[in-house]
């Protein structure tokens, strides 16, 4: 699919990663792909098992829209999925990676809406 990161989410909150455009959302709202002015296709798949959990998803955006970083754009119940042992680790992936040099995760233990995740080279 590609190469990226893995976030653990702290409360039920997705933010835009960078600017861009939202170029796919499956019907159960569980991932968001993007598309940046630089061509950078960007993946975000909220836990391990979450195509199989409906109804619990509620995305903020929809496809064809433009983005910028640190946008909310997606919503969902963390305490309930937790409750029922979902694994929420989050990949974010650039699906595109053979069109780059590299793809650098940048050294955080922990970030927050509209830090710096990934360098794309």
């Amino acid at each position: 699919m590609g190469e990226g990161i893995a976030v653990l989410p702290e409360d039920g909150k997705v933010y835009a990663p960078c600017d861009g455009e939202i170029i796919v959302i499956p019907p159960s709202q569980h991932a968001i792909g993007f598309r940046t002015k630089n061509g950078i296709e960007i993946l975000i798949h909220i836990g391990t098992q979450s195509e199989l959990i409906e109804n619990e998803f509620k995305c903020k955006v929809k496809e064809g829209q433009r983005v910028e970083r640190g946008d909310l754009i997606m919503t969902f119940d963390i305490q309930k999925l937790k409750a029922k042992n979902y694994d929420l680790t989050t990949p974010i992936v650039i699906t595109n990676t053979k069109d780059f040099t590299d793809i650098l995760a940048v050294d955080e233990n922990k970030v927050k809406a509209g830090d710096k995740i990934i360098a794309v080279i």
